[in-house]
């Protein structure tokens, strides 16, 4: 089954490969299933600069992560999200590492990859949360030369810096199938 995207830009890489996306106007937390999912909920308020748009606590997201997880474990496939999120911790998963896939005590397999090694020109370490009745696929865990010259995420405006490479959207794609299925307990 092909997976839906949400919580994409309208003009997102995902309308490219066919998916069903759902971004800000569409809201995500209007979205019923039934297939699996690939979700990129908003980041600004799970990290550690939480409170430079006005919010007092971490999390503080209009309850979009908490849909995203829901959603995930209702029909499987995958998040994406920051690495160091708080998110992780608030919804009981264990901080991924890199280089491989671990399952936690919640049954969500977690990771972490670089978006360099997808195509994007900065290092942007990402969090993954994949959960199903499958089993995720392998990831390119590879990080950049010591000598690359990477873009500090910081120096990029705001659409480039969120902007998914086609390479990681194919990957998460990947995973969503792989994970795909009623995601049920």
């Amino acid at each position: 089954m092909i997976p839906d995207a949400l919580y994409v830009e309208p003009n997102s890489v995902y309308k490219r490969l066919g998916l069903d996306c759902w971004d800000e106007k569409r809201d995500a937390r209007t979205y019923r299933g039934p297939g699996p999912i690939i979700a990129h909920p908003p980041c600004a308020r799970w990290g550690a600069m939480f409170w430079a748009d006005g919010s007092e606590s971490p999390g503080d997201d209009g309850g979009h992560f908490a849909f995203a997880v829901e959603a995930l474990k209702r029909w499987g496939g995958v998040i994406e999200h920051p690495a160091k999120s708080f998110a992780w911790a608030r919804y009981g998963f264990a901080d991924p590492v890199s280089g491989a896939w671990s399952r936690d005590i919640t049954g969500v397999w977690g990771t972490e990859i670089c978006q360099f090694s997808y195509g994007h020109r900065a290092e942007k370490r990402t969090w993954l949360a994949a959960f199903g009745p499958g089993s995720p696929p392998k990831m390119n865990w590879s990080e950049p030369d010591p000598g690359a010259c990477l873009t500090p995420v910081q120096n990029m405006g705001k659409r480039e810096r969120l902007a998914t490479p086609l390479a990681m959207a194919r990957a998460l794609v990947d995973v969503a199938i792989a994970m795909a299925g009623s995601g049920e307990d």
